[in-house]
């Protein structure tokens, strides 16, 4: 009786879990997949409604979920968010490739200058943490310090050649 007055469906309860969990949450369609598995509804269902999640929308939910991560990694290597970026929209439930390509996309819009200003405020951070070390040595541990923190050496030598350590001059 239930199932002919359309009380127990299924099929309409998982397109509209699927539409709203698309509408409120950031979730990657692997983790809503996953959910709906959890709430006991057949693959073949799942694989029907689950074609109402566009890719689009996909990259959309995604691109939005990885602008949040980035605002909450400000004081982060490039190479570092990128990397957290990925995690966290794997974790989400979104594909390796997507993720990827996402978080290419919206760290493309970090500007060298945020990443020059990031490199400056961790710089001189490491050379308070170790100024208490003989020159050479500080210098060294300054390096491992960026490097640990994602910074390429090359940037780290550069920044090294603009503003040299007081000790070493």
């Amino acid at each position: 009786m239930l199932v002919d007055r359309k009380y127990l469906d299924d099929e309409e309860f998982a397109l509209l879990f699927v539409r709203t969990q698309i509408k409120t949450t950031l979730k990657g369609p692997k983790t809503i997949e996953r959910e709906l598995i959890e709430k006991g509804i057949s693959k073949e269902i799942i694989e029907r409604v689950m074609a109402t999640y566009s890719e689009e929308a996909q990259f959309e939910n995604g691109r939005k979920a990885a602008e949040k991560i980035m605002r909450r990694s400000k004081k982060m290597a490039k190479r570092n968010i990128i990397q957290k970026i990925v995690t966290d929209l794997i974790q989400k439930g979104y594909g390796t490739d997507d993720a990827k390509a996402i978080s290419a996309e919206v760290v493309s819009e970090l500007d060298t200058q945020a990443e020059d200003a990031i490199l400056a405020e961790q710089f001189a951070k490491a050379v308070r943490k170790n100024s208490r070390h003989d020159p050479k040595k500080a210098k060294q541990k300054i390096i491992q310090s960026l490097m640990q923190k994602g910074f390429s050496y090359d940037s780290i030598q550069g920044y090294l050649m603009e503003h040299p350590l007081e000790e070493e001059e």
